[in-house]
């Protein structure tokens, strides 16, 4: 699974979600799961999580989680969540959850909701397709393909397309051993090749409460979803604003797995042109395939926008045209969106920006944040402006995923967000933009890309961060905070590890008191617990 989006609600606001709608959910610190925050459900679904500057995402295979946690049960059918052009998660008046597809299909838990009592929801949709695939000797005509091997039923595969040779044909019948398409090949693809027969995609939506299934539902046609297709919050017909109950939000996390079908394959590759993800997204996870000799799997050491690659594949090298899927069981981790960190100091190595006043992490590390006179700015092309921090403090088990958030506008310019180890290697994401200030599509990572291996509390705790501008003759760009999240599952914190403060759970130094610095050096007075 390749992480998208995860919160806490620990900027003590919506600013990372697109909160439009009646009312959408608001932040509140005196009832939540973990850290300080957590949201409260007031309108409806028109609040899904931002990825910003519109950027879209396609998910093939959406995986989500989040805890819930009702004080009364509702007066009337409520929902929890919703999942764009899928349907929707209720809670009933008796306590049980709805799984609602968008189709009509709807599954009813014998789960029930306690009051008071936190829940945690997981959900995810499984697109695959149905697929034959053959591994070579076959004969082609203009709208045929024959394959004296096979002993299909007569029309079983009317519908459905076959691919050879990058070529496709729409079959309208089919015998034991002949397939044929009334429309013809979109181009001959010649005889002896592989060959690949797709059915009309089917999608299978599973949910989980508290880690035991309560609803699976299957939907008889595909889905791809983009951008926000994940939101938290009632739908129009039935407000929680309306209700005397109220529904709390807390630790959301949002991933996706992928899946298609091969271009090009050898013994370490598998390619797939339209396209497989950002570099390195899909680092650490296992792709599963078909071989000639049945399903194949290999651990990917790096992948680039339309190809993976591994050490090598367990039981034989797929067939070209074979179907694939990553991330395609797995559940998302648990854990807290709880710990934020703002940048106390510059890197040594790369600080070249200018601050608009005092000193530049003192510009990017208020909260909330001051677009207006508080901001650093790029002055030249290619410029990187990095920063230290004081580390999480959070005594992590274990961390699923960071996510780096600079909040700017770049003025007709573009710009990487970045992070580097002590090594010096630097990963980033790419970012244009316009003269509006906005949060920026944030760099988030499951795996150290450095390493391809998991995250560690010490290898957080050493990362620097930050912005690298390229102005591009327009104004220059700016940035105005710099943060970074983490979603973990909590352990015994490390000794000398700074869990709390005057006896105030540790989220954010900057929510405690009012306390505007991150940095506990800079909180005069504070001793830490």
């Amino acid at each position: 699974m390749n992480t998208l989006f995860f919160d806490g609600f620990e900027f003590g606001d919506m600013s990372v979600w697109e909160a439009v709608g009646e009312g959408g959910v608001t932040v509140q610190s005196s009832i939540k799961h973990s850290g300080t925050y957590a949201g409260k459900i007031e309108g409806w679904a028109d609040t899904p999580f931002r990825l910003p500057n519109g950027t879209a995402i396609t998910v093939a295979a959406p995986y989500d989680r989040a805890y819930f946690m009702v004080d009364a049960l509702p007066s009337a059918k409520r929902t929890l969540c919703a999942f764009q052009l899928i349907g929707n998660v209720l809670i009933n008046t008796d306590g049980t959850l709805e799984l609602s597809l968008l189709a009509g299909a709807g599954s009813v838990s014998t789960f029930v909701a306690t009051p008071g009592t936190w829940f945690r929801l997981d959900f995810r949709g499984w697109t695959a397709a149905f697929k034959t695939d053959g591994a070579g000797v076959t004969t082609n005509s203009n709208t045929t393909l024959e394959d004296t091997r096979q002993s299909w039923v007569t029309n079983e595969h009317v519908g459905a397309v076959v691919t050879c040779n990058t070529q496709t044909m729409t079959v309208t019948g089919n015998t034991a051993t002949v397939l044929t398409g009334s429309g013809g090949w979109s181009a001959d693809p010649g005889d002896g090749y592989a060959y690949s027969i797709a059915h009309a995609d089917y999608t299978s939506y599973q949910m989980r409460i508290n880690g035991s299934e309560v609803c699976s539902l299957v939907d008889q046609h595909s889905f791809v979803n983009t951008f926000d297709y994940f939101r938290v919050g009632g739908d129009a017909t039935g407000l929680w604003s309306a209700d005397a109950a109220n529904c709390y939000v807390d630790d959301v996390y949002s991933c996706r797995g992928t899946k298609g079908t091969n271009t090009a394959i050898t013994s370490t590759k598998l390619t797939d042109t339209a396209t497989l993800g950002a570099t390195n997204e899909w680092v650490g996870q296992v792709v599963t395939s078909t071989s000639t000799s049945g399903t194949t799997t290999m651990t990917i050491t790096s992948s680039a926008t339309t190809s993976v690659t591994g050490a090598g594949w367990s039981n034989g090298t797929p067939i070209l045209y074979a179907y694939y899927e990553i991330g395609g069981t797995t559940w998302p981790p648990d854990g807290q969106c709880s710990a934020v960190t703002i940048p106390t100091g510059e890197s040594a190595t790369y600080d070249q920006w200018a601050a608009s006043a005092g000193n530049k992490h003192d510009c990017v590390d208020e909260w909330p944040p001051n677009d207006i006179t508080d901001y650093i700015e790029n002055v030249d092309v290619g410029y990187i402006q990095l920063f230290t921090h004081s580390g999480l403090g959070v005594g992590a088990a274990s961390i699923n995923a960071i996510a780096v958030w600079c909040r700017g506008r770049l003025r007709d310019s573009s710009g990487y967000i970045y992070a580097r180890s002590s090594t010096k290697n630097f990963w980033g994401v790419h970012l244009y933009g316009d003269d509006t200030w906005v949060w920026m599509l944030p760099m988030s990572r499951s795996t150290n890309p450095m390493t391809n291996t998991a995250w560690t509390e010490a290898t957080v705790d050493a990362l620097e961060f930050g912005i690298q501008g390229y102005f591009e003759g327009g104004y220059l760009p700016q940035v105005t905070t710099c943060t970074v999240l983490v979603d973990y599952i909590p352990g015994t914190p490390a000794a000398g590890a700074i869990s709390k403060i005057s006896g105030v759970a540790w989220a954010s130094v900057g929510k405690v008191s009012g306390v505007a610095e991150a940095s506990i050096s800079k909180v005069s007075g504070v001793v830490a617990n």
